[in-house]
């Protein structure tokens, strides 16, 4: 226990240390109504912390249902008008719709009059206009029943304010979960407490007593103090009061008493403004460790971003450090578990903590071991993806930010690339890897060899590092594995660029190619999935050099490359598609670089593509935007990928390949960046870019200097960021193509021939 209260005195130290900052600079910047419209980022503006278990906002109705009527996404649609309840614990811009993203609803609903019981039934029109939102608040007037909401949070926790209509006898809805079993029960005249499946537990208090209460699920249960089953809760009364209705509640996987204590901890009074400004200095302490000048709207975007980027994945020990651990049992740890990962998407996401935040990435670490240490059992909250988790854990460990046992974290990332246990019980999946290393490809799917390809890379760099000879001989055989799938022959489709032959493709279990799609431009799953050929045929992130070699050698790859771009065939909507524009760097030619991802950033460009369908008609537009559709059509924030692609982007410090210890270079998008290097882990350094003569016109790097000394790599170790100092761009409005394009300037790649 000792260990993890100075843990958490550590932690808060490490960011107040920066509470010389303006606390409100960054902070204003930040707007959580960006990327909340319907399918544009399926994010929510509720209140939260940093990496907080709660995230405590409003239901609407009726855009946040799927057809079948399950709650979908994040709950939020910000074009919705009516609003169906308050929620605490979701899933964020996931976009998926299973159930259980919305399963641990903890959903509370206000009202005056009769209550309405049921559910689907049971909204308020909502006064948009009244709608408030910033970190760790939300606000909003239900204007069909007159009454103003506030919500405010703790780390695992919330404090919700309602101001009733004078005269009117007040009541409140609460349901314990949504189709999944769950308790509720009645304590005194002010408390409640209850749980939700696999382990979440809660613990609510007013501070007024209810007169009476009734315990409901498909009928009322006058004065039943306690009852379960699915789909349950209770409806408490309030006299006539002109004094605001106050209610907090507390949330732990380990039992209703550690909801208390967390509560208790965490929001100690009934004082509302308090609570709210501790969530405020909770996130100017990490928003702050970023300072960027330049455009207002660019920063406001970028902010909110960053604040994005922080909302996954959740802190979940009690405050007394107490977890429950993926094997379902409660122990002591000295440290801060973490869950609700996606990693498949947001592998790269990491790499921005690595700089901004390495005490949570190293928790993060720490529980990445415990998935491997109690095999991969179920976790309490729901964990989409697990594929590349691996190349999480080794940028950590070769960054030196992984302080454990570097024999167990072998053991444990061997087991997830060789088992396959990210598969995690599908068996149609799994049998298709069980043959990939005799065959030298995974079968029938093209997309699948590349991403292990890239995972047994990253095993390969872990094993050199504790000098494990044969097994890093082994993974680096099957780091190539990718070049098994490649058909030099397979042609474009007829139109501009007859002469575009090679692309990835699938092949069975004998060796054949299987069917190569007419137009590789379209988006088919059968083949690849979430994106085309086109947007794979790019996808090797651990040996750009050696696909370079495969498309033709350097002057073919940027020819390809660049016609990708030119003729709006890339797509920013999903994972596949975000390294692409880094590419020219590793290809001679960084200024395309600079191009296109200054374009994507700031400009509008021709979009033909969603997350999963090809547009006949396309998009003419910004990619991001400081508005509530502030990313494009079916592109999901996915748990912090795409804020976090643009946050790195506009730094122009992006992490191509994870497990590698450096970033790729490109122009920022702002005069200067500073970046506060933590305390403890960097010494208090700081690392500055600055963008001279940065303009509209001015977006190429003409040459560059770190530290006082020329620079001409495109790249740039993860040493040489946090030992600290200041990198200088100079800016003009042409090319320099002859800066960092030799082959010795180009970034590291498995390939030794550049």
């Amino acid at each position: 226990m000792k260990l993890y209260h100075a843990a958490l005195l550590l932690s808060f130290f490490t960011v107040s240390s920066f509470s010389a900052l303006p606390a409100e600079k960054m902070l204003d910047y930040v707007d959580p109504f960006i990327c909340t419209a319907g399918d544009h980022g399926h994010l929510h503006p509720g209140a939260v912390r940093p990496w907080g278990m709660v995230h405590l906002g409003p239901d609407t109705y009726p855009s946040s249902l799927t057809g079948n009527g399950n709650w979908a996404h994040s709950g939020y649609n910000f074009s919705d008008i009516h609003v169906r309840g308050f929620s605490h614990l979701r899933i964020t811009g996931s976009g998926g719709t299973n159930p259980e993203n919305r399963q641990w609803l903890v959903w509370t609903m206000p009202g005056i009059g009769r209550p309405e019981l049921v559910m689907d039934k049971c909204y308020s029109r909502m006064d948009k206009k009244s709608e408030k939102a910033s970190p760790g608040f939300y606000s909003v007037m239900l204007d069909s029943l007159n009454i103003h909401v506030e919500l405010t949070v703790g780390q695992h926790s919330g404090l919700h304010r309602y101001t009733f209509p004078a005269g009117e006898e007040a009541h409140l809805l609460l349901k314990a979960g949504r189709g999944s079993e769950s308790s509720v029960k009645v304590i005194g005249r002010t408390e409640l407490s209850g749980s939700l499946p696999p382990a979440i537990f809660y613990y609510v208090q007013f501070n007024k007593p209810f007169r009476r209460f009734s315990t409901w699920d498909d009928s009322l249960h006058e004065k039943r103090r306690a009852l379960s089953g699915k789909d349950c809760g209770a409806v408490l009364y309030f006299a006539k009061s002109r004094e605001p209705l106050l209610m907090r509640i507390g949330f732990s996987t380990v039992s209703e008493q550690q909801a208390k204590n967390n509560l208790k901890a965490e929001i100690p009074d009934w004082n509302f403004e308090r609570t709210m400004e501790r969530s405020r200095q909770a996130w100017a302490q990490v928003l702050n460790k970023l300072e960027v000048e330049g455009e207002e709207e660019y920063k406001k975007i970028f902010y909110t971003h960053l604040y994005h980027s922080y909302l996954t994945p959740f802190e979940i020990t009690d405050v007394n450090g107490l977890c429950r651990g993926y094997d379902g049992q409660v122990r002591p740890v000295s440290y801060r578990q973490h869950d609700g990962f996606a990693f498949w998407d947001d592998f790269r996401k990491f790499s921005l903590l690595t700089l901004t935040e390495p005490v949570v990435y190293g928790n993060i670490l720490k529980s990445i071991r415990d998935i491997y240490r109690y095999d991969w059992k179920r976790p309490v909250f729901l964990n989409c993806r697990y594929e590349h988790m691996l190349a999480v854990a080794v940028d950590g460990w070769q960054k030196g930010l992984d302080d454990g046992d570097g024999e167990e974290l072998f053991r444990g990332v061997y087991d997830e690339l060789t088992q396959y246990r990210f598969v995690m019980g599908n068996p149609l999946r799994l049998e298709r890897y069980r043959k990939t290393a005799e065959l030298g490809y995974v079968q029938l799917r093209p997309d699948y060899t590349m991403e292990r390809s890239y995972d047994a890379w990253c095993v390969a760099q872990l094993a050199k590092s504790l000098g494990k000879d044969a097994e890093y001989r082994e993974f680096m055989r099957r780091a190539g594995f990718y070049k098994n799938v490649w058909d030099s022959t397979a042609v474009n489709w007829r139109g501009e660029a007859d002469d575009i032959y090679g692309f990835f493709r699938a092949r069975s279990e004998n060796g054949d190619w299987l069917e190569f799609p007419h137009d590789p431009r379209v988006i088919d799953e059968k083949h690849v999935y979430e994106g085309s050929m086109w947007m794979w045929r790019w996808w090797v992130p651990h040996d750009v050099a050696g696909l370079i070699q495969l498309i033709g050698g350097r002057e073919k790859f940027v020819q390809d490359l660049n016609y990708y771009f030119t003729y709006g065939l890339y797509n920013m909507g999903n994972q596949p598609g975000l390294l692409a524009p880094y590419l020219f760097n590793h290809a001679g030619a960084p200024w395309l670089t600079q191009k296109w991802v200054r374009t994507i950033l700031t400009e509008p460009v021709r979009q033909y593509y969603g997350t999963h369908e090809f547009f006949e008609e396309p998009y003419y537009g910004r990619i991001f935007k400081d508005t509530p559709d502030g990313f494009l059509l079916e592109m999901d924030d996915d748990f912090g990928c795409m804020s976090s692609w643009y946050v790195q982007s506009a730094l122009g410090l992006f992490p191509l390949c994870p497990g590698d210890p450096s970033y790729q270079l490109t122009a920022p998008i702002f005069s200067s960046v500073v970046l506060h290097l933590d305390p403890v882990k960097y010494n208090g350094r700081t690392f500055t870019i600055k963008a001279e003569g940065l303009s509209k016109e001015n977006i190429y790097i003409q040459s560059a200097r770190l530290n006082g000394t020329a620079y001409d790599k495109a790249w740039i170790t993860h040493q040489d960021v946090v030992n600290g100092g200041t990198l200088v761009f100079n800016m003009g409005p042409a090319p320099n193509k002859a800066w960092a394009s030799a082959p010795a300037s180009a970034p590291p790649s498995m390939s030794a021939v550049r």
